[in-house]
């Protein structure tokens, strides 16, 4: 669905800060397969396997305090061991949300933004 087509309210961009937009690009790019791309001065997109789009800026500084930013995967220790393996500070580790929720963790970025994992299992 185009965004101009989605009903008021709805999430249509998600900007993920970057100090190096190349390594930002990289690191997204190696660990979820994301589509990305040059835009514009110090601007990258992003796309990920769903077709969900975003970007990634060089203005700005890591947002610790606004929104968290949660990314869906099927298993979350595999994911746990690709961040491990490239040295990624883990900021929570894997944590079971109230029963039958799932779990989570929160991670930086190389920028050092926190982001989150979730799955189910």
């Amino acid at each position: 669905m185009s965004i101009s087509k989605l009903p008021d309210g709805s999430l249509c961009h998600t900007e993920i800060y970057a100090s190096d937009l190349g390594e930002s690009m990289m690191f997204y790019a190696e660990l979820f397969h994301w589509e990305v791309r040059n835009s514009m001065n110090g601007y990258g997109m992003w796309k990920d396997s769903n077709g969900c789009e975003g970007g990634f800026s060089t203005m700005g500084r890591p947002n610790d305090t606004g929104c968290s930013i949660y990314l869906k995967v099927d298993n979350l220790e595999e994911y746990l061991s690709r961040l491990r393996e490239r040295g990624v500070e883990i900021v929570q580790e894997k944590t079971a949300i109230a029963p039958d929720y799932g779990y989570y963790l929160l991670f930086k970025d190389p920028a050092g933004n926190i982001m989150g994992l979730w799955s189910k299992k």
